[in-house]
């Protein structure tokens, strides 16, 4: 699975070139290696050539060259080895960025004069991915899951356990933490990097106040170990372990997306499809309550008037920098145009895409343009959308009353 994040959506927004290509297509499991799965991916190359020829619009010196390169990827065996679930091509000239990620996308291929993101928007705002951290005295460990299960991750950066997260502290005689001075809660206190071999004592040296602040900087270092392994990477986490240390790593976390709820008891030695049955119904729990959260963000700001259904009135909105964040509805497309001087609309009835390469869908253009300018996007089904127009925009200011940020 490739990384992709907010950044990686903001390069192919901010991609100054065209016209540009975007291919979307999902990856049959069985299917990785086999001809199958590299015909469809030539059929909506094809789709992409059609497009060209029927708009006439681009000369075939400019978009040949974008043509040869997918095909080539069709007789590259290589490109199809390491697969996930959905494939997203994006291709214009001088820039071509591939994507494999762990969602099954529709088929679809876009030729535009800027990319096709809304697939992408989806995925981030719909966590494709989930984590487990199981913490103890004794051990730490990670887990990254998704609808289908878990596997292990190996983060060197983790403390192996309790005893060498506080021997660290020692050795580096940090000053104005709670281990200053504890050399002696420890058996052979002089240790050194040449001896690293203390002990600790955590039923013989201490109050118990101490021996909670001792857990809790552990903890800390375990928490900053997994939140810079999740930088820029979308979905909760959820929290594994014996009850009393719950509210101790809950009271030290920076991690924005920890579940509400945890797993008490030791999973350690559960195996995968265990530990996956026992996280998957907390992740459906905490994907509701995003959403959840995101509606009654709207109906606080739709009730102090600080939210917009207008698309014409949304554009101009979105031009200003007023728009927090910016929901869409998933199976609607709106076609047309949007001067992004004025931020004039100009609605179109029909797709007019093969005709005229410059029509856009402009739900999708209203949703690139926030978050440019540092707004939140959501996409929901259409029966969870509090408009009938295809979107509905929550103005800045509303922010403070969200519980629950989309990302």
């Amino acid at each position: 699975m490739d990384a992709f994040s907010r950044a990686e959506i903001l390069e192919l927004i901010e991609a100054d070139t065209q016209p540009a290509i975007s291919i979307y297509m999902p990856i049959e499991y069985q299917n990785r290696v086999k001809k199958a799965i590299r015909l469809q991916f030539r059929s909506l190359v094809d789709q992409a050539a059609t497009q060209f020829k029927e708009s006439g619009r681009y000369d075939t010196e400019l978009y040949m060259p974008l043509l040869d390169r997918l095909y080539e990827h069709v007789e590259d065996a290589a490109f199809w080895l390491e697969m996930d679930k959905g494939l997203a091509v994006f291709i214009a000239p001088d820039f071509e960025r591939i994507y494999r990620l762990p969602t099954a996308f529709s088929p679809l291929s876009v030729v535009a004069p800027n990319f096709h993101t809304r697939p992408l928007m989806k995925y981030l705002s719909t966590p494709q991915q989930y984590w487990i951290l199981a913490v103890g005295q004794n051990e730490v460990n990670l887990w990254e899951g998704t609808a289908a299960g878990v596997r292990p991750i190996d983060l060197e950066t983790l403390p192996d356990n309790l005893q060498d997260a506080l021997l660290l502290d020692i050795e580096g005689e940090r000053v104005g933490t709670s281990f200053r001075g504890t050399a002696s809660r420890f058996r052979g206190s002089g240790a050194s990097r040449s001896n690293p071999s203390p002990v600790f004592q955590s039923s013989g040296g201490g109050s118990k106040e101490e021996q909670k602040a001792w857990i809790r900087e552990y903890f800390s270092q375990v928490d900053n170990a997994v939140l810079d392994y999740l930088r820029g990477k979308n979905g909760p986490v959820v929290l594994a372990g014996v009850d009393y240390l719950h509210p101790l790593y809950r009271a030290v976390t920076n991690l924005p997306n920890l579940a509400e709820q945890g797993i008490e008891g030791n999973i350690q030695y559960l195996n995968h499809a265990e530990i996956h049955q026992r996280a998957w119904p907390i992740i459906e729990k905490e994907i509701a309550r995003q959403y959840d959260s995101v509606l009654a963000l709207w109906e606080r700001a739709y009730g102090l008037g600080n939210a917009e259904m207008d698309i014409a009135n949304i554009a101009r909105l979105v031009l200003e920098g007023r728009v927090h964040m910016l929901m869409i509805d998933a199976e609607q497309h709106l076609w047309g145009q949007i001067d992004w001087n004025s931020g004039a609309v100009t609605f179109l009835k029909e797709n007019g895409s093969n005709a005229d390469l410059q029509v856009v869908d402009l739900l999708d253009e209203l949703a690139e343009q926030v978050l440019a300018l540092g707004g939140q996007v959501c996409i929901l089904s259409s029966d969870k959308m509090p408009s009938s127009t295809g979107a509905a925009a929550i103005l800045r200011g509303s922010e403070r009353y969200e519980a629950l940020p989309m990302e």
